[in-house]
């Protein structure tokens, strides 16, 4: 019996393996490149990933950082809302005391005798003229 199936042992490998190469071929097991294909596809995503977390996280400070500007504008904002009521009181109170009756002011006297017009300016000298120096005269010829 061990020699027959001896014998028959190379024929079963061969449709063995040539079952399984069948049944990866029609089931689309993927391959080594489509492993490959599939890790470079995967390291694009966690790059994209992880650039796009880094700017969420700069956007987040950001806006932590508006939020406070924010509130701390509010609060200058009710405290010079206080200010400007503190002022309209105070308008009120000087409007209604201007409404009251007050003793007037006397007129200020005019003056009996006219004003001192400023005196003239004295024309400035006249500086002498530079002397111009005396033109060359031309050498004489020798003849």
């Amino acid at each position: 019996m061990s020699a027959f199936s001896d014998a028959m042992l190379p024929a079963f490998r061969q449709t063995f393996e040539d079952v399984i190469f069948e049944a990866l071929n029609d089931r689309k097991v993927p391959t080594r490149t489509d492993f490959l294909e599939l890790r470079d596809l995967v390291n694009r995503l966690r790059g994209q990933a992880s650039s796009a977390l880094n700017g969420n996280k700069k956007l987040e400070k950001r806006l932590e950082v508006m939020e406070a500007q924010l509130a701390a504008l509010e609060g200058h904002t009710s405290s010079q809302a206080t200010i400007i009521a503190a002022q309209a009181e105070v308008i009120a109170a000087l409007e209604a005391a201007s409404k009251q009756p007050t003793a007037r002011k006397a007129a200020p006297r005019k003056r009996s005798t006219p004003a001192k017009k400023p005196a003239a300016r004295k024309p400035a000298a006249k500086k002498p003229a530079a002397k111009k120096p005396a033109p060359k005269k031309p050498a004489a010829k020798k003849a």
